[in-house]
């Protein structure tokens, strides 16, 4: 009986290791030689979803063409200390209307907000939320929406580089 105790705890204990790991943002950075800025995509540490990674992943397609691009998940505005960017895409979830997302809150006190693209996902498709002025793209957690929030975000980061007419 102690032997199957112990295996239940084991597969308990593994099933929420694996769980949990899937919660961050795979890290890479594309670096562009030419770029004419750096933009990080982040997600706060431990919000990281296959469906934030999806967004992650266009829009890193979508960028580094014009851009070095950096994936990373944020743990607290330390961790942006010793980085050089010209834009930060910040994705989170809205956890009890936006009332328990203290961790966002605290980084965007600190990060300057002409720097901040926001992206907050929710269950809803009807969220909406800003920030001390900073808007918000909020979009449903739903699968095949990706594409459209990507383009919500592109608008976003156009909007802070425009595209250079080469005439």
């Amino acid at each position: 009986m102690k032997n199957y105790l112990k295996i239940a705890a084991i597969s308990i204990i593994v099933i929420l290791l694996a769980g949990c790991a899937s919660d961050f943002l795979e890290t890479r950075l594309v670096e562009n030689p030419e770029a004419e800025a750096t933009i990080i995509i982040s997600a706060i540490a431990g919000k990281g979803t296959p469906f934030k990674q999806k967004i992650a992943d266009k829009l890193v397609e979508k960028l580094q063409g014009r851009f070095t691009v950096e994936v990373m998940n944020l743990k607290s505005v330390k961790d942006l200390e010793n980085k050089k960017y010209d834009a930060i895409v910040v994705m989170d979830a809205c956890e009890a209307w936006m009332h328990m997302n203290s961790r966002l809150k605290r980084a965007l006190k600190k990060i300057p907000q002409e720097k901040v693209v926001l992206l907050v996902t929710a269950d809803s498709k009807d969220f909406e939320w800003d920030y001390n002025g900073l808007d918000a793209i909020t979009g449903a957690t739903v699968d095949g929406s990706e594409g459209k929030i990507v383009e919500r975000i592109m608008e976003r980061i156009d909007g802070k580089f425009p595209v250079k007419n080469t005439d």
